[in-house]
């Protein structure tokens, strides 16, 4: 009958969960970049890793913070490669 609506399939319902999901996964990545981008503006910034997991500091701590851990890199290669 024209009038009368369908139930939903479990395929059905199994689709709109997943949209669902992944709605709620973009929503929360959008928030998390725009508040990164309000910290940037309040001269913050956050990394985040599996060691420490999220961590938010002053961007200039973490610009040093980050050139000394690439200075400690290069200088493990430099003695990787002298001792070959």
């Amino acid at each position: 009958e024209m009038g009368k609506k369908r139930e939903p399939t479990a395929f059905d319902r199994f689709t709109y969960n997943i949209f669902k999901l992944f709605s709620y996964c973009l929503q929360f990545v959008g928030a998390f970049f725009f508040l990164g981008f309000i910290l940037n503006l309040l001269g913050f910034g956050y990394t985040v890793d599996m060691e420490h997991g999220l961590k938010v500091d002053k961007i200039q701590n973490i610009r040093n913070e980050v050139q000394f851990e690439m200075e400690i890199e290069r200088e493990e290669r430099a003695e990787l490669n002298g001792s070959a």
